[in-house]
This record gives C-alpha cells, sequence and structure tokens, in this order.
C-alpha cells in the first residue's frame, strides 16, 4: 500500500472543492425563494413548479451521475468538475433569461446534468489524496459543504431579491431591465464562471491502482461485481444513508411550514433561525464527526467510521422526532440545534465507510450508483409520505409536525438497526482489506 504524505496541498484542494460544493448547493438552491414570481411570469401552475423545484434538477443530477462515475475513474477528475460548475453556471443564468416554462425546466434539467459531476469526483479526489486515518476530517470539511451552502443559498438569494426589488440595479444596463427574480438568477449564474477557475490550483492526485491503468475502471462490470461480492456491507450502507438522508430533505422540505403553521412566527424570523441553525449547527457536527472517526482510526479502530454512526443514530433519534412536535418554540429550536448538530456528521460517516470497502478504480462508479440509489429514494419520497401520514392519522395545526415525527421515527429507527449491523460485522470480518491493499 502507498503511504500518503498529507500536506498543505491536500488540505487546500478540499477548501477548494468545498467552495465549490457551498456554490451548487446555492445555485441548485436559488430558485427556492423566487418560486412566486418566476410561477406569475411565466405563467406555471402548481404542479409544474414542484416538477421545476423536484424532478427537473433531481432526475438528471441522480441518472447522470452514474455517466459522471463511469467518467470521473477515466479520466481528469479536476476537468470534469471545472467543466460541470461552468455548464451548470450556464444553465443556472440561462434561467434567469427564461421566457416560457419550458425553456425554464430544460435549463433547470442542464443545471443537474452540471452538478451530477461535483460528488463522484471529489469523492474520488479525497480517497487518492488521503490515508485512512486522516480522510474522516477530509470529508467532514467537504459535506459540510452541503448545508453551509443550503443556508447561504436561503440568505444570500432572499437579500439579492431584496436588493434587486428595491432598485439597486436600475441603472446597470440590462441588467437592470430584467424582472428582480431573471436579475438575481442571473447574478448567481455569473459567479461560477471565475470559481470554475479554484480547479486549477490542485494538482490532480495519482489514482492508487491495483494492477495498470488499462484494466483499471473501464466499465461498470466491475462495480457491480464489487457490489455483489459484499452486499452484506454495502446494502445497510446503502439503507442506512437513505433513512439519515430522507430525513434531512424532509426536514428541509416541511419544517419551515411546520414553524409557521405551529408557533406562527414570520417569514423573516423563520428564515432567520432556521438558517441559522443549519449554517452553524450542521457543519461543526460534519468537522466532529469526521474528526472523531479519524481520532479512532489512529487508535487502531477499524470500526471507527461504524461507532461513530452509531453513536449520530443513537444521539439523533430523541432530537429528530421532538422538534416538530414540541409545545414550546424554545424547546422546538434546542431540539432542532441538536439534531442538526448531530445528523452534520452522517454524510462524513457514510463516505468514510465507502471508502474504506471500495477499491481505488471503482470509487467514481460505486459512488454514482450509491448516490443515484439514496437521492432518488430520499428525495422523492420522504416528503411525500410525511404528507400523507399527515393528511390519513393526524389532524388540526399539528398533523404535519406529528407526520414528520412518525416519519422520522421509523427512518431512523431502521437506521439504528442496519448501523448495529454493520458494526457487528466490521468486528467480527475485521473489514478493510480490500480497499486498503490497493
Amino acid at each position: 500500500m502507498v503511504k500518503l504524505q498529507v500536506t498543505w496541498r491536500q488540505w487546500g484542494m478540499v477548501c477548494a472543492l468545498t467552495v465549490l460544493f457551498i456554490y451548487a448547493q446555492i445555485d441548485s438552491g436559488s430558485i427556492t425563494l423566487l418560486v412566486g414570481p418566476i410561477k406569475q411570469d411565466i405563467g406555471a401552475t402548481d404542479t409544474q413548479m414542484g416538477l421545476l423545484l423536484g424532478l427537473s434538477f433531481a432526475a438528471p443530477f441522480a441518472i447522470l451521475g452514474v455517466v459522471a462515475g463511469y467518467l470521473v475513474d477515466r479520466m481528469s477528475r479536476r476537468r470534469i468538475i471545472g467543466v460541470g460548475v461552468v455548464l451548470w453556471s450556464l444553465m443556472t443564468f440561462s434561467c434567469g433569461l427564461a421566457q416560457t416554462y419550458w425553456q425554464f425546466f430544460f435549463a433547470r434539467f442542464g443545471i443537474g446534468v452540471g452538478e451530477a459531476a461535483i460528488t463522484p469526483a471529489s469523492y474520488s479526489l479525497i480517497r487518492d489524496s488521503f490515508p485512512i486515518e486522516k480522510r474522516g476530517r477530509a470529508f467532514g470539511i467537504f459535506v459540510a459543504g452541503n448545508y453551509i451552502g443550503a443556508a447561504l443559498g436561503v440568505m444570500i438569494t432572499g437579500a439579492l431579491a431584496g436588493l434587486v426589488g428595491a432598485g439597486a440595479l436600475k441603472s446597470v444596463p440590462w441588467l437592470g431591465t430584467l424582472h428582480a427574480w431573471q436579475a438575481v438568477l442571473v447574478i448567481i449564474g455569473a459567479i461560477g464562471i471565475p470559481l470554475s477557475l479554484l480547479t486549477l490550483t490542485f494538482r490532480e492526485p495519482p489514482r492508487l491502482l491495483e494492477g495498470s491503468m488499462e484494466n483499471a475502471g473501464v466499465t461498470f462490470r466491475e462495480a457491480f461485481q464489487q457490489i455483489q461480492a459484499h452486499w452484506r456491507t454495502y446494502l445497510p450502507l446503502v439503507i442506512w444513508i437513505t433513512c439519515f438522508f430522507g430525513v434531512a430533505i424532509t426536514y428541509g422540505s416541511w419544517m419551515p411550514t411546520i414553524i409557521a403553521r405551529t408557533w406562527a412566527l414570520p417569514p423573516q424570523l423563520i428564515g432567520i433561525f432556521f438558517g441559522g441553525c443549519l449554517l452553524i449547527c450542521a457543519p461543526i457536527g460534519a468537522w466532529c464527526g469526521g474528526h472523531f472517526i479519524d481520532i479512532l482510526q489512529q487508535r487502531g479502530r477499524r470500526d471507527a467510521a461504524e461507532i461513530v454512526g452509531l453513536w449520530v443514530t443513537i444521539i439523533f433519534i430523541p432530537f429528530g422526532i421532538a422538534a416538530p412536535i414540541v409545545p414550546q418554540v424554545g424547546e422546538m429550536f434546542f431540539a432542532l440545534g441538536a439534531q442538526l448538530l448531530v445528523a452534520g456528521a452522517y454524510q462524513p460517516v457514510g463516505a468514510s465507510l465507502l471508502a474504506k470497502i471500495t477499491p481505488p478504480p471503482l470509487m467514481g462508479k460505486v459512488t454514482a450508483i450509491y448516490l443515484l440509489i439514496y437521492y432518488l429514494i430520499g428525495r422523492g419520497l420522504g416528503p411525500f409520505v410525511v404528507a400523507v401520514i399527515s393528511d390519513s392519522f393526524y389532524s388540526g395545526p399539528q398533523a404535519l409536525g406529528f407526520g414528520l415525527g412518525t416519519v422520522t421515527a421509523i427512518l431512523m429507527f431502521i437506521a439504528l438497526a442496519v448501523i448495529w449491523v454493520l458494526l457487528r460485522r466490521a468486528r467480527r470480518v475485521g473489514l478493510m482489506p480490500i480497499a486498503e491493499a490497493a
């Protein structure tokens, strides 16, 4: 096994990837605060806007992520990310120029295509740049960008919309003639072009390959053979990450509405407190989760990621269930902050486990398959199931909150069972030889 020496260059690469990941979240989520004016100006229905928010982005992101995973294992990962950033930036810019629903739909589709590359390529770069005892922190920093970007997306879009709506760009040629939502999307899209140059600030790390380059990562057959041979580990890992992701997406989709209905807070306060909790607590949790994995790895624990995953799940359960159903608003924000602090660690755990059991030549493909499954299932079913349960079994202003609490309880107890299976299996068979022997 090649012994990797970690220097400031590797950490600089992680920082660059994290900035791009933050921008990706801002870019993809920028229309969530602009639904009303977009709907009115392009003449869309609520159902059509739902497709813009969900399927038009999620389908290409998840499905073409598989194509990106194939390319990641064969081509320069820096170039793949750079092209992806330019593409999704141009598509966001195009959204700002859309005059009809279908123009907006296909531009939104293009954003999903561009962003499909960022996660498989970044996971592969981190996998080949860090030894296992330092990989957890690197993954923790990177995935913190997901939460930072989601929070900043709400804040930046709202601030830009307010400035443009107040006439701040009236004197600017061409830009001042656009609708406020158009100007916001054009500005956000334009930012991505210079940001793509961040891919030039770090080097492509050598691939830690078994055998020759010609025999490495050619088709998806090797990836499926790897998954099939070790399905007892991949299956519970995918179930665990899908349950956590489903809860996270469901919270993001419904919690602001629950806060408004249950505690009657105005949108401004909801944005400040909910966005603030997400911006502060989740990134801290992501970094701490990765840090604890590394500490246990340095102490010789081969089940480090599984241990952290188990404790993250156990601690999350009471706060995740309580946040949408407690009677007092202060108790709600305390439980929300606590569960976000813990939930921030789930993606570093998942990424660390995936990197530990996946050989380097297959990292891009397996990551793409992994993302395809949990993204489609978690994002597609989580918010929908909450609405069905709240309508079917509860009533009154807290019905949605109890629906979210119920779904959280079901998914997280499933997550607890499968992470326990992973921990028992890691201790029984000493799971690590395949990936780390590369």
